[in-house]
């Protein structure tokens, strides 16, 4: 019984060790990764999301925002290849009580298109952000 124990002890602390190793370093949302935010008003953060814009798409906020405004967006690759894709850092600002619902796809946007086409009722979001904004 003593062994169990111990094993289980030792099985939990290396898959421990496995969860951090694996996630070590990333500080970004790939896609499906979603969250929730508590911030104040006056308050900026910042969501980095994986991009790639050499391939014809861009990272769209399907949604509308009435707690938050986006403040700026920048993008770094991930190396000086031609074509590498990066990430894309988005700095926001608390503006007002409320609770948004920041919903984001990666978007081709061929020919014409832009991003105010997508809406959340015809394109699927990749993350979904929930941000509640108090006093």
């Amino acid at each position: 019984m003593k062994l169990i124990r111990v094993v289980i002890f030792i099985a939990a602390i290396l898959i421990t060790l496995a969860v951090l190793f694996y996630t070590e370093g990333k500080d970004y949302y790939e896609p499906g990764d979603n969250a929730s935010l508590d911030v104040k008003i006056g308050d900026t953060f910042i969501i980095k999301l994986d991009e790639n814009p050499s391939t014809g798409a861009k990272n769209c906020w399907l949604t509308d925002m009435r707690s938050v405004r986006l403040v700026s967006e920048s993008f770094k690759p991930n190396s000086s290849d031609d074509g590498a894709g990066g990430v894309t850092t988005y700095t926001f600002k608390a503006i007002a009580k409320g609770t948004d619902t920041l919903k984001v796809a990666n978007c081709r946007l061929a020919g014409e298109k832009k991003c105010s086409d997508h809406n959340d009722k015809n394109t699927k979001p990749d993350n979904v952000f929930v941000v509640r904004v108090g006093e």
